[in-house]
């Protein structure tokens, strides 16, 4: 009985077909680590792979396992040749756990969001290939015709205390406020930070500018696998913004920079308008008791820290009594609006959005106090590609004592990816956290680290979370290292946790002792795959005193809807408790469940979309499960190869894959997207396929030779 008798799928086929396999799951396992490094993986491109490999991947795998159970199945084969196809059959299971591997990691990326807006995926892929970002449709009105006169002369000619109206028109210019007055605009009236540049010259890679940026100082840490957070400029064709691109070819929508500070476009602008932002300022206040009202602010190529209407800093001393209000800022690199030291600021009534780092930072200092940040709309910031553990997002807050925020929405942006919507940090005292709105930020809705004296109350937290669920991390609510602490009669629904505690061992760590969460309403997604997805948890990663009775640390009254209502979803410095169990330690006293039908009628009242299903931190999770499973697949076929060490063709695929299942290791043991690994891993095991395809052409005389056990045909 010869090989070809015995299986529906000769030796040689089984090569070509786990050859096409390996080589696709490997492709589309290099792309993804490819995209994570920040190479220039095109998201259309990548999904494209991903759908079309997965289809032909689940094709072969059926067509693999019918053909070996057949064989090894089959009555009339001694067990020799049983044997070795038993081994055959690991060897497809290693290709076919190796291409599901890479399959549920593609998956997490798509479920962390769209490939090109993911947070492992280069920023300069965020828009479709093609054509610039849309612009939003809450956007004002583009400005008018150029101002015949310059603001700062304006403001140079007002005496102190005035009132000086700027009419509507566009004005290009950096103004300096250095005595009290207030500067009203009329609807209409602008200031950008941009210039249009004419004179284009094509060139290979696209069209380049008679003009040059200046190099600034690269400031801040820039996110995982691209260098966007250290270019300052940006470009506007016809009023939308183009996505950066790395190198010398930046395609359609899109722009690069030179060395030499030469802006290359990959659109040709003829009879269009291109502005480039050059200036780092709006206006700079110098003085106290000024007040900025009514203006529309758009391109800065501000610092980070530092904002495109900055109050005190840049070598100032702290001024008090500054009122920003009724402005629309965006499209700045750093934050949108900044305020340095200083006591009695208000922020009130403004749009803020498209900050490259953050929409609003405000940094106080020992004497500072008394500030208000009410009823402004913050919203897709953290485009510029920075780290959001660095600091990125919509607003941060440091080092205040008397910080009100009220009645602000905190939302991110559409690639769901924009760091934390609040996060107040060291040396932020007394704070009054009320009526805030926070949804779709990547991180956390509203996170209080190392501050002390908070009442947090009556916000609505939803569908935060997803692209940093670890752990107690991505809350609607978490307070980190922080103490004294009220959080009572929140909403917070579909967020990746729901209200998380989190003692740390910090160099500037606070007491941990006297919070109080109280009579909040928590509504959990479905998250399978993360045993880490809490509703309401008290954690701790260190021997601390979080749940210690002398603590002061109590939770009372709160009221839970979970998707499973066995769920394990609630934690007190120890494993994961039930309700029943949380309800019996001090942390969770009085913990209800929601019956679905109060859950529905309480987030429809608060204007929260009932998704009790939404994917919240499956990305990651499914990422980690698919990196895993990816690398166990090779080395299941490395070791397949070591044990059967006669040459056959189909055994040319699993010595092939030696170098790339040694690199699979790190992922098998630490699991995480691995992009190094996941690029090596995935072009070895594309370059095993191709050989084991190669192989199998190229011996169907040795494929049908008689081996051990076997009879020669007649």
């Amino acid at each position: 009985m010869t090989n070809v008798l015995a299986s529906p799928l000769p030796p040689p086929r089984r090569a070509n077909l786990a050859g096409w396999a390996a080589v696709l799951g490997g492709v589309i396992l290099a792309s993804v680590g490819a995209g994570a490094a920040g190479l220039p993986i095109m998201g259309i491109a990548l999904a494209a792979t991903i759908v079309t490999g997965l289809a032909v991947i689940g094709a072969i795998g059926i067509l693999l396992l019918l053909g070996l159970a057949w064989a090894i199945a089959r009555p009339g084969i001694d067990g020799t040749l049983r044997s070795r196809r038993l081994g055959d059959g690991l060897a497809m299971l290693a290709v076919a756990a190796g291409a599901g591997g890479a399959a549920l990691l593609a998956a997490g990326a798509l479920a962390a969001g769209p490939i090109a807006g993911h947070a492992g995926f280069p920023l300069e892929s965020a828009a479709s290939p093609g054509a610039p970002i849309a612009v939003a449709a809450s956007e004002p009105p583009s400005g008018g015709a150029t101002c015949p006169a310059s603001l700062q002369g304006l403001v140079d000619g007002a005496a102190d205390g005035a009132v000086v109206t700027v009419p509507a028109c566009l004005y290009r210019e950096t103004v300096t406020i250095d005595h009290p007055m207030t500067l009203r605009a009329e609807p209409g009236a602008e200031i950008r930070g941009s210039d249009r540049w004419t004179g284009w010259t094509r060139s290979d890679g696209g069209w380049d500018s008679a003009l040059q940026v200046e190099a600034g100082e690269a400031r801040g840490t820039c996110a995982r696998g691209t260098d966007r957070c250290h270019v300052a400029n940006q470009v506007f064709l016809d009023g939308a913004a183009l996505r950066f691109a790395s190198g010398d070819r930046p395609g359609p929508g899109a722009f690069s920079v030179l060395p030499g500070g030469t802006i290359r476009l990959g659109n040709d602008p003829a009879a269009r308008e291109v502005e480039v932002s050059t200036r780092q300022l709006w206006v700079h206040v110098t003085a106290s008791d000024v007040t900025v009202e009514g203006f529309v602010m758009r391109h800065s190529t501000v610092q980070p820290q530092a904002g495109g209407i900055t109050v005190g800093g840049f070598g100032a001393a702290p001024v008090d009594r500054v009122t920003i209000r009724g402005c629309h800022l965006s499209d700045a690199h750093g934050a949108l609006l900044s305020i340095q030291g200083g006591s009695d600021q208000v922020v009130e009534d403004n749009t803020l959005e498209r900050g490259g780092q953050l929409g609003l930072h405000l940094s106080g200092e020992e004497s500072s106090g008394n500030w208000l940040v009410a009823r402004n709309v913050i919203r897709d910031n953290a485009t510029d590609g920075f780290d959001m553990g660095w600091e990125a997002g919509g607003l941060k807050a440091l080092n205040i004592d008397g910080l009100r925020i009220v009645d602000n929405e905190f939302a991110g942006g559409p690639d769901g990816d924009n760091g934390r919507g609040a996060w107040t940090d060291t040396g932020t005292r007394n704070i009054v956290f009320t009526g805030n709105r926070m949804h779709d930020n990547g991180y956390e809705g509203a996170m209080f680290e190392s501050s002390h004296g908070l009442r947090v109350e009556d916000n609505v937290a939803w569908d935060n979370g997803a692209a940093g669920p670890d752990w107690a991390w991505g809350g609607g609510i978490v307070l980190s290292s922080s103490d004294h602490a009220l959080v009572r009669n929140n909403l917070v629904a579909w967020n990746a946790d729901g209200i998380s505690v989190v003692s740390q061992d910090r160099t500037d760590d606070l007491a941990h002792e006297g919070i109080v969460i109280e009579d909040n309403t928590i509504l959990a997604a479905d998250r399978p795959g993360d045993p880490e997805a809490y509703a309401l948890a008290w954690v701790q990663d260190w021997a601390g005193s979080l749940c210690a009775p002398a603590s002061g640390n109590t939770g009372s009254a709160n009221r839970v809807w979970a998707a499973h209502a066995d769920a394990r979803a609630f934690a007190w410095c120890g494993p994961a408790l039930d309700i029943a169990a949380f309800a019996g330690v001090p942390g969770g006293a009085g913990t209800q469940a929601l019956a679905t039908a109060d859950a529905m009628a309480l987030a429809a009242a608060a204007g929260v979309p009932w998704t009790p299903e939404a994917p919240v931190g499956m990305g990651p999770a499914l990422e980690d499960a698919g990196t895993r499973l990816a690398g166990l697949g090779l080395l299941v076929a490395a070791l397949v190869g070591l044990v059967r060490r006669r040459s056959r063709p189909g055994d040319a695929l699993w010595r092939a894959a030696l170098p790339a299942a040694a690199s699979a290791l790190p992922p098998v043991l630490l699991g995480g997207p691995g992009t190094a690994v996941a690029i090596v891993a995935g072009s070895g095991w594309a370059a095993a396929g191709a050989v084991a395809i190669l192989a199998g052409r190229r011996s169907r005389e040795l494929a049908t030779a008689p081996g051990p056990g076997e009879q020669v045909p007649h």
